[in-house]
């Protein structure tokens, strides 16, 4: 116990750090750049509108409500067992930590161009959420009340965008090497990533039953449309391939959920 304890607090510092830690590399700003500054240094077609972004702030809102619910056991004055938020907290051990540290460790290797080093550390944090996931959702198929969306959704949405960074930070990196894609053309390789996040999208909807990840996975979809719009004031390949998965994941989504409610 004393050691889940000190799990519980050890969460929430790392936590604090990681949020520190962002703000200050968009405020200072780290390296002299804002993460959107370097960003465009690598234009591709597979990025979304900047205000698609806005993701982080809803990131950091539910994992601070998870740090908040993962800690409330702590001010238990009575002791009868093991609690139901212990459980979760020793199910997740130390992976919520590793991944405030990847977190952290992506924003240094972003802001001063090691872009390998930024796409290795990105696919750290991937397994790490997907391991945070699979444990979380391991025997529990359905969650309602607070842990649902205290400890599922934050994770679910956590490591939908991670899905969708990773894609768009291997490209990036493609960019910065100058590499032709297998002589793939730039929006033939973009409608590519496009099918392929949408089909990891739907085997994760379907097979882990895990609707926040599908959402956030159709709000970059949004925002790539809403890109492609903006730079060529038409509805091109690119943006018609991103409608189309979205709409389609949209209906699979509101399926899965009215067979939930029906279950």
């Amino acid at each position: 116990m004393f050691r889940i304890g000190w799990l519980q607090i050890l969460n929430i510092l790392f936590f604090i750090a990681m949020v520190i830690v962002n703000g200050l590399a968009n405020s200072l700003p780290l390296n002299g750049r804002t993460t959107g500054q370097i960003s465009g240094q690598y234009p591709n077609l597979f990025v979304p509108a900047p205000v698609t972004f806005f993701i982080w702030a809803i990131i950091y809102l539910f994992l601070l409500l998870f740090c908040i619910y993962q800690a409330a056991s702590l001010m238990d004055d009575v002791r009868t067992g093991v609690s139901k938020k212990e459980v979760i907290v020793g199910k997740i051990d130390v992976l919520f930590i590793l991944s405030c540290i990847l977190n952290i460790a992506w924003l240094f290797a972003w802001h001063y161009n090691l872009v390998l080093w930024s796409v290795l550390i990105m696919i750290g944090l991937l397994i790490t959420l997907i391991a945070i996931n699979y444990r979380l959702h391991k025997g529990a198929q359905y969650v309602k009340g607070t842990e649902k969306w205290f400890v599922h959704v934050p994770f679910g949405i956590y490591l939908g965008w991670i899905s969708i960074a990773v894609i768009a930070d291997i490209t990036a990196w493609m960019v910065s090497i100058g590499w032709s894609r297998w002589g793939i053309s730039e929006v033939a390789w973009a409608v590519a990533m496009i099918i392929l996040a949408s089909a990891i999208t739907i085997w994760v909807l379907l097979r882990k039953h895990n609707v926040p990840y599908a959402w956030v996975v159709v709000w970059a979809l949004a925002g790539i449309v809403i890109k492609q719009y903006e730079a060529a004031s038409t509805f091109n390949t690119v943006a018609g391939t991103a409608t189309f998965a979205g709409v389609t994941l949209m209906l699979l989504i509101f399926a899965h959920m009215a067979r939930y409610r029906k279950n």
